[in-house]
């Protein structure tokens, strides 16, 4: 999907002639790496909060080394799923810089590096507070 994406901005910005094209795929650029850490957060808050439900009604059974399996699989799950965003938005992040300064945009390509060292940084956040969450579970 990622190639599709970035050949269909590529084409869009050989097509669009003028000032504007360069904007128009940095805009379309940081839709997707913002679309892609929304997605990712809302199925990291709907996987936490079962987690967390689950491993408090083990521990409430007295399941603990259950509650425990439960745990470190719900954090390798979330580990996983962080990893695999953050190398998704850096894919993203490489093909539309590159792109960018290409087509002499550098700022254009700084703004892009910017939102996305952000959003790299709110996935790898919203990850601590997944561990937060179910640490705290736990104990």
């Amino acid at each position: 999907m990622l190639r599709f994406l970035c050949i269909g901005m590529f084409a869009g910005l050989c097509l669009l002639n003028g000032a504007g094209a360069s904007e128009r795929m940095a805009q379309l650029c940081a839709q997707h790496v913002e679309q892609t850490v929304q997605r990712a957060t809302l199925a990291a808050t709907e996987e936490t909060r079962e987690c967390v439900r689950r491993i408090v009604a083990l521990k409430e059974q007295g399941q603990h080394d259950e509650a425990l399996r439960l745990a470190r699989e719900c954090m390798q799950r979330a580990t996983n799923r962080t990893e695999k965003a953050v190398e998704y938005v850096t894919q993203i992040c490489n093909r539309c810089i590159a792109a960018l300064l290409a087509h002499d945009e550098p700022e254009l390509a700084r703004r892009i590096d910017r939102l996305c060292s952000e959003a790299i940084a709110t996935l790898r956040s919203l990850l601590q507070r997944q561990r937060n969450a179910i640490h705290d579970a736990l104990h």
